[in-house]
């Protein structure tokens, strides 16, 4: 099988790197500065539109597309890659817009029964104001549209709240949403689909602010583990239940054609599982230590979800850890250009895989392109060997004004008593 992986941050490195293990795999092209060090995974050039890609991919003879990003599924670079023949990995643009549009996600749920937070649309800063007041509290104001992980306040004051829904009118947003705040710990939950049916990933934990004990702005991820403490298989054919069968009976109702990831994030309150938010692609970071966890063969799953026939498998598991490596100025303005040294000896370390997210290479140099510069992730038995692996692997990576969380799956290693 010829497979080509869209996208070039961390999750398509991980995504090209597993596909590439597997039996069923020829070769399979990426984006990623460091494909051609990858056994069987060879650099794609640079495709800036759909045409330009299936141009490719007929040149090629490609068997798969992965797309990778959110961007272009809400585009519908599915759409048109299928339209002309393409066997393709990723909703078209009306299930795409269930991440591309809050709002719309939001009253998906609503309409089909999946158990969310209560919400408000506002579509300028006065009724914003006006809307927010009526909350039990004051309420987590959220981007409509695509913001990069970044399009969130969880403000502490009504005219936060309201300062930051006039940022997002500003910056050409047509609408913010008001949402009720919930607490407790928030999992990822990822399944393979092909539209009816799902495949669940085991559940992980993304670690979203930017600071140490979940402080500071919220950014695209700073890190992620799986397994979830508590989140045990009985648990997950629960989730299954609660939220992925109304899911794909909206899916069907609504008439969508989604073949790929449903990847639902999930608090865990009180008063039981409320799902935040969809997003239709993998997630990142947790894909990379969900690449690194899974025991066995994950393209056949993917194959079968974008053909429309998914074959399920049971998928084992260990544990992994990925921390992420950022540029100084993230999650605002990054300063790049800078050389990354370590990473031979990083790579030495046993049960470790770093990942390139925000890098572009000269030579033999690796330098900073991004906001995210590396995922460096760990792998063992259990969590505590994963992190060991991972965090010693860090000490390993310099560049200026390198900063990371040295707190990733602390709520797991160590739980509060």
């Amino acid at each position: 099988m010829r497979i080509v992986v869209l996208g070039a941050g961390g999750r398509e490195h991980a995504l090209a790197w597993k596909f590439a293990q597997s039996p069923l795999a020829e070769a399979v092209w990426a984006s990623t500065p460091v494909a051609d060090a990858e056994p069987g995974v060879r650099v794609l050039p640079a495709l800036d539109d759909p045409a330009a890609c299936a141009g490719f991919c007929r040149d090629q003879s490609i068997d798969l597309v992965v797309i990778g990003p959110e961007a272009p599924l809400v585009a519908g670079w599915a759409d048109e890659l299928r339209a002309g023949g393409l066997t393709v990995f990723g909703p078209d643009a009306r299930g795409a817009r269930l991440e591309g549009s809050k709002v719309a996600a939001k009253e998906f749920m609503r309409r089909h029964g999946i158990p969310t937070a209560d919400f408000a649309v506002c579509r300028d800063a006065s009724e914003t104001k006006a809307r927010a007041a009526r909350f039990p509290g004051v309420p987590v104001v959220k981007y409509d549209g695509l913001a990069a992980g970044k399009g969130v306040a969880v403000p502490d004051t009504l005219d936060e709240a309201v300062d930051f829904a006039a940022g997002a009118f500003t910056a050409g947003q047509s609408a913010v949403l008001l949402e009720e705040r919930l607490t407790g710990p928030e999992v990822s939950l990822l399944a393979i689909t092909d539209g009816r049916g799902v495949v669940l990933l085991p559940p992980s934990q993304d670690h979203k602010r930017v600071g140490e004990g979940d402080l500071g702005p919220n950014t695209g991820g700073m890190g992620a583990y799986t397994p979830v403490p508590g989140c045990d298989a009985a648990w997950l054919a629960g989730m299954e239940k609660l939220v992925f069968e109304p899911f794909l009976a909206g899916v069907a109702a609504e008439g969508f054609d989604y073949r790929g990831v449903i990847y639902a994030g999930v608090m865990l309150t009180a008063q039981g599982p409320m799902v935040l938010e969809f997003n239709c692609r993998f997630g990142d970071p947790e894909t990379q230590p969900l690449m690194c966890a899974l025991d066995g063969d994950l393209l056949p799953s993917v194959w079968s979800a974008a053909r429309g026939q998914l074959a399920a498998r049971p998928l084992e598991a260990q544990a992994a850890l990925c921390v992420v490596l950022a540029a100084a100025g993230y999650p605002g303005t990054p300063v790049t250009g800078d050389e990354i040294t370590g990473l031979a000896d990083a790579r030495q370390i046993p049960n470790v895989k770093v990942f390139h997210a925000g890098t572009r290479r000269e030579g033999d140099r690796y330098l900073t392109r991004g906001g995210r510069v590396l995922g460096v992730t760990g792998v063992g038995e259990t969590l505590v060997e994963a992190a060991k692996a991972g965090y010693a692997a860090v000490g390993k990576i310099h560049f200026p004004g390198m900063h990371h969380r040295r707190d990733i799956g602390a709520r797991a290693l160590h739980p509060r008593e």
